[in-house]
């Protein structure tokens, strides 16, 4: 029964504060005593008059509050329930192990499992092998369908295939490859062999695939030989021609120069591989990677565990048990989105994976198609393309829409007009368009709307999912009051965050946890409501493009600051004059820089630089100076910055706002010199 307790709920949050009763309840679970149970699928038993009060989804906006904070104060109790989910060779030891100053994360230590076990022959198992597990709709409009036996036969096929070609447990596979059912299958074949999935987007240049394949040391480099739509038959021959030495290119359907036939290769079966909880299922590679490759290490049991317990929680938010639902993956399968809510999310939990050409007709048709065919689908896809969709709906006339039961947005901000215009055309209500806050890194979202009027604000970012804490702190390192903007940070870690960068471990270090100790860093600034809603204001790291690369300078600051030569580095984007664009490192140096003589730290620092990030990323020019211009309210300058870089700061142009204006005369001589 609501009391006193429910009315202080929405003050707490707004106060910062994240609410949790004052006196611990729970129920114990009806399969594991003794176990707290967060389980939507076991019954609620009573627990001091609290019958139901851990049961997914919450009622209301004060009964989020409560089950959130249960999750992050019984952190250890939430996720070994939610490894419950899965079936396991040898349960875990301990829930978690971290030491985040390195950092170094375990889940689920000393548990071992079978990734395919999960997603697949277990549904056979209990009688559900005639369910459709995966669907795509062809460029020619032609719908086919594989039921978990089926998929279940060609992953295995598949996997000897892989094997016969010489893959071995532990080795890295590059797929190239779009949205297509070969996709799915791969990633499943390879895990199957306790391999590690490298999923590459196929709108990569040939250059950048080789590239990844050469960092992780990619034992194959799977593509598919007959895709025709777009140019990427053009790229996958160029692939050919520079694949990495040790890499064997292995072609489906047709096969281009360079690469080897994996249907016609022989087939050595193997049983499913038994893989520690810790070991790599994935490695997911940044679209905008500096120089060196950055790929994500994805620890199997965290990614399978929170893929599966958030499906229940954010798909199958107020579904039925005994329904199966469909998910249409529209974002690319090679994203963390796509692998754990498109991919492993659905096969975990026994529903259907809908995958869709693109570019082969309007994206209405598509969709009414789609709609038609599966009356309760929900949708994955991005704000783009919800656009794209929403703008040719519209023009088609309100009678051209389509109803979907869900339609979840990631991977950039969903504007509140957008949100507007899209329940128009593609749901019943708006509360059915959801949004969810998903790096690579974080290999689930952390952040979520949910489809229900209470927890739904169109346009935010969304409330944190059960256990997971997200802060929102200034630059003292202090929580910021509700609807101040703040950097957007995580307390302690979750089973499916990255366990580091392949090959770079002092990279994820500066990357993600030297901001704030204890704290996975974002770089995105937002604010957190009164009601607990995080809205995004602003991208926090500086992306420059130089020689076509988009390059962050957060990531080389970081490198040059923690030098014995540097006290404070900035680096910005740059133009020469004749238009050429450069990037230029501004230093203030330590005192012993001025003896050594400062030509010969820059070259220190640029060899640091390349070791770590890769030679695109060297800055063209090292300014050393005695400090850096800052605005009055201690905000680096970059602005001035880049304009002092690109000569486009006259001398007689004094700016008016600058706390430390002496600062600006020694950075006119040293850029000058």
């Amino acid at each position: 029964m609501p009391g006193a307790w429910d009315s202080c709920i929405p003050a707490m949050v707004a106060a910062g504060k994240s609410p949790v009763p004052p006196v611990a309840t729970g129920r114990c679970c009806s399969t594991r005593p003794g176990w707290l149970c967060f389980r939507s699928s076991c019954p609620p038993t009573g627990a001091n008059g609290m019958n139901g009060s851990f049961h997914w989804p919450p009622r209301d906006l004060v009964d989020y509050h409560r089950r959130h904070r249960l999750s992050l104060d019984r952190r250890d109790e939430f996720w070994r329930e939610q490894a419950a989910r899965l079936e396991w060779e040898e349960e875990g030891k301990r829930v978690c192990q971290e030491d985040l100053r390195e950092p170094r994360l375990a889940w689920f230590v000393g548990g071992r499992l079978r990734p395919c076990r999960n997603a697949l022959e277990r549904h056979l198992a209990g009688g559900a092998g005639e369910r459709p597990a995966l669907v795509y709709l062809d460029h020619r409009f032609e719908l086919a369908s594989l039921s978990y036996a089926e998929l279940q036969e060609q992953v295995a096929d598949t996997a000897a295939a892989l094997a016969g070609s010489g893959l071995e447990p532990g080795a890295r596979v590059v797929a190239y490859l779009p949205n297509v059912p070969q996709a799915v299958i791969l990633a499943l074949a390879t895990a199957w062999l306790g391999a590690t999935h490298v999923p590459v987007p196929a709108r990569f240049a040939p250059e950048k695939v080789a590239d990844i394949a050469g960092n992780c040391q990619a034992a194959q480099v799977v593509v598919l030989g007959d895709f025709a739509l777009g140019d990427y038959r053009e790229r996958v021959a160029r692939l050919g021609e520079i694949l990495p030495a040790g890499a064997r290119g292995l072609a489906l359907g047709e096969v281009p120069a360079g690469f080897a036939s994996l249907q016609q290769a022989p087939r050595q079966q193997r049983p499913q591989h038994e893989v520690d909880a810790e070991h790599p299922l994935a490695l997911l590679y940044a679209s905008s990677a500096t120089g060196i490759p950055r790929g994500s290490i994805m620890a199997s049991a965290g990614l399978l565990v929170q893929a599966a317990a958030y499906h229940q929680f954010i798909f199958r938010f107020d579904l039925p048990a005994e329904r199966q639902a469909a998910i249409y993956s529209a974002v690319d399968l090679a994203s963390a989105a796509g692998l754990s809510h498109g991919l492993w999310g659905p096969l975990l939990n026994g529903d259907t994976v809908v995958l869709a050409a693109t570019r082969t007709r309007p994206a209405a048709e598509r969709l009414r198609r789609l709609a038609r065919e599966f009356p309760q689908l929900a949708v994955l896809t991005s704000p783009d393309r919800l656009e794209e969709w929403v703008s040719g709906l519209e023009q088609q006339g309100p009678e051209a829409g389509c109803r979907f039961r869900l339609l979840a947005s990631c991977q950039d901000v969903l504007l509140p007009r957008l949100c507007r215009r899209a329940a128009g055309v593609l749901l019943e209500s708006p509360e059915r368009l959801l949004n969810l806050w998903v790096q690579n890194e974080t290999g689930t979202a952390c952040l979520a709307t949910f489809p229900r009027q209470q927890l739904n604000r169109p346009g935010s970012l969304g409330l944190a999912l059960p256990g997971v804490q997200p802060r929102v702190l200034n630059d003292d390192g202090r929580e910021c009051p509700p609807n101040q903007g703040g950097r957007l940070l995580f307390a302690g870690s979750w089973p499916a965050l990255a366990r580091g960068i392949w090959g770079q471990p002092e990279r994820f270090r500066d990357l993600y946890f030297n901001d704030t100790p204890g704290h996975f860093a974002t770089r995105d600034a937002v604010r957190r409501d009164r009601q607990g809603f995080f809205w995004f204001m602003a991208r926090r790291d500086e992306v420059v493009k130089v020689r076509g690369i988009s390059l962050r300078t957060d990531e080389i600051e970081s490198i040059l600051q923690v030098q014995s030569e540097v006290q404070e580095a900035a680096v910005v984007g740059a133009q020469d004059p004749s238009g050429a664009e450069l990037m230029v490192a501004f230093l203030v140096a330590a005192r012993q820089v001025r003896q050594v003589g400062r030509e010969i730290v820059a070259e220190k620092l640029a060899s640091e630089v390349s070791r770590r990030l890769g030679p695109l990323a060297v800055p063209d020019r090292f300014v050393f100076c005695d400090e850096l211009p800052r605005s009055g309210s201690g905000k680096l300058a970059r602005r001035l910055l880049r304009r002092l870089a690109s000569g486009q700061l006259p001398p007689e142009e004094q700016p008016g706002n600058l706390a430390n204006p002496q600062a600006l005369a020694g950075l006119r001589q040293a850029v000058e010199k």
